[in-house]
């Protein structure tokens, strides 16, 4: 459940990026008033206890890079990358001042980032050391002794640190072997060629923890989910070879929590966008999960082992409060950091301009805090009074030019550090509905970002997710993928628009 969460999550609200250190220094001329700005890529592997922190730089391709930098007169200066060294991109004679960067690839969607740096680094923070992965069918068998007693409800996690692989569910993935009604014994079968997941067994932290959680009686409403029992065993898996994993299930180190989980407040939050409209709750999730180095990389955006999972789907009350203490197994080091993942969805209705019924969208929120013994409710609510070229976007309205002003105000409640603007165009099908294509994406930290050119077409419709984003210690301007502890997004949708 929490990793498909994650993955949708992170399509609408983290940004894609390649690895590489930012290259210091500067390569503005005073005389001339410009400068030459280097991009750099890749992924950046975070360590485990015996492996250090590693950088694999992905050689870039100058083409995928363009540079627009705002005239003052609702034009831009647009400037091509050339190859740069040791697999960077560079970019010469770049005004002063901030600029677009944009990286357009195989994907369709546009992704940009307003800066002002010399140097940007698109690199991600990845889990574990620079993998290697199944590229032919290799059956493995996860075995194990001692469960607690199956039932409906439960299910197996599978977490290596060293190989930074983690695998949900692992029942719902096996080709053989998913455990029935009362069995104390595993025998999962699956291919990890398909379940996409680095190699382990390469570093003595690539050892296997295999955690079973099973549903446990929770607050009225709350699905209530607790790791119980676990086991950890050397693994050392090879491409195409049949391999196993096994091991004794052992009760976990007994923790317990007291948690405060004030559910309403992530919807206070959603709903604070000044736009009028009516905002239904439609689901809650949180887990307490735990990583190595998460205060220094964060989450990687949802791939961690659960100790402890609630969750309030639609068709029940979802934002009431959640109070209490509840007991969970925890094997892992004491020295990892322990947080706290959480997750809520709205429905917000918005109109189409024409284009058909209102649609119905999901507004959400993610808030990832340290366990710090502090309530866990809200802490960054979304942007608001959100305009284009002045004019209040809470209801369809035509734009004054193809690059158009937006502008809003910041969250009433918390501080962000940067924010994410995805653009979608809205086609009709000549059917009373429409085609949904996302555009682009923009970063930036102001509070105000004029669309770039050749985005918005004549008489296009196009709607906007804007998404208040707070990571402490990142600075987007530099190193836009960047993950962070505590971690916090929220993001609301404007009404439609139309170009000349």
């Amino acid at each position: 459940m929490r990793q498909v969460i994650s993955r949708v999550l992170l399509a609408g609200l983290l940004l894609a990026g390649g690895a590489c250190s930012v290259l210091g220094g500067s390569d503005e001329d005073p005389a001339r008033g410009v400068r030459r700005v280097t991009i750099a890529s890749g992924l950046r592997y975070a360590g485990s206890d015996d492996v250090d922190e590693q950088l694999v730089p992905e050689p870039l391709v100058a083409q995928a890079f363009t540079i627009y930098v705002p005239d003052g007169h609702e034009g831009f200066v647009v400037r091509t990358a050339a190859p740069g060294p040791g697999g960077t991109v560079v970019v010469d004679d770049v005004p002063a001042g901030a600029y677009y960067l944009r990286r357009r690839d195989a994907s369709a969607v546009d992704f940009y980032l307003v800066s002002d740096a010399d140097s940007v680094d698109l690199s991600v923070r990845a889990p574990g050391r620079p993998p290697s992965f199944a590229t032919q069918p290799t059956p493995v068998m996860v075995a194990g002794t001692g469960m607690s007693p199956w039932s409906a409800g439960c299910f197996v996690e599978l977490y290596s640190p060293g190989a930074g692989a983690y695998v949900y569910a692992l029942q719902d993935l096996a080709a053989h072997g998913r455990p029935s009604e009362g069995d104390v014994d595993l025998g999962l079968v699956l291919d990890w060629q398909a379940l996409a997941a680095p190699l382990p067994g390469a570093s003595a932290s690539d050892a296997c923890s295999v955690m079973q959680l099973v549903p446990a009686p929770g607050p009225e409403q709350v699905t209530l989910s607790r790791l119980t029992r676990s086991y950890s065993s050397a693994c050392s898996l090879a491409d195409g070879q049949a391999g196993t994993i096994d091991g004794l299930f052992v009760d976990a180190p007994a923790r317990s929590l007291d948690i405060d989980w004030q559910r309403a407040s992530f919807f206070a939050a959603l709903a604070d966008s000044d736009a009028g409209r009516p905002l239904f709750p439609w689901s809650t999730f949180l887990s307490v999960g735990t990583l190595p180095h998460a205060d220094r990389v964060g989450t990687y955006g949802g791939a961690f082992p659960d100790l402890l999972m609630m969750y309030a789907g639609p068709d029940v009350v979802v934002d009431s409060e959640v109070r209490g203490s509840f007991d969970y197994g925890d094997p892992f080091p004491v020295e990892w950091p322990r947080f706290v993942w959480v997750w809520a969805v709205a429905k917000v209705s918005v109109e189409l301009d024409g284009l058909g019924l209102p649609v119905v969208l999901d507004a959400a929120s993610l808030s990832v805090y340290p366990l710090d013994g502090e309530p866990i409710a809200a802490r960054l609510s979304v942007a608001r009074a959100i305009e284009l070229d002045g004019a209040p976007l809470t209801a369809p309205l035509r734009a004054t030019s193809r690059t158009p002003t937006l502008s809003w105000q910041p969250p009433r409640l918390g501080s962000a550090t940067d924010y994410r603007i995805d653009v979608v165009r809205l086609e009709p099908n000549g059917a009373g509905d429409y085609a949904w294509t996302p555009l682009a994406e923009l970063s930036t930290r102001a509070t105000s970002v004029q669309l770039p050119p050749d985005l918005l077409v004549s008489g296009g419709h196009y709607l906007v997710r804007l998404i208040a984003v707070a990571r402490a210690g990142v600075d987007v301007t530099r190193t836009p993928g960047w993950d962070s502890l505590p971690f916090q997004v929220a993001g609301t949708w404007t009404s439609t628009f139309s170009a000349p």
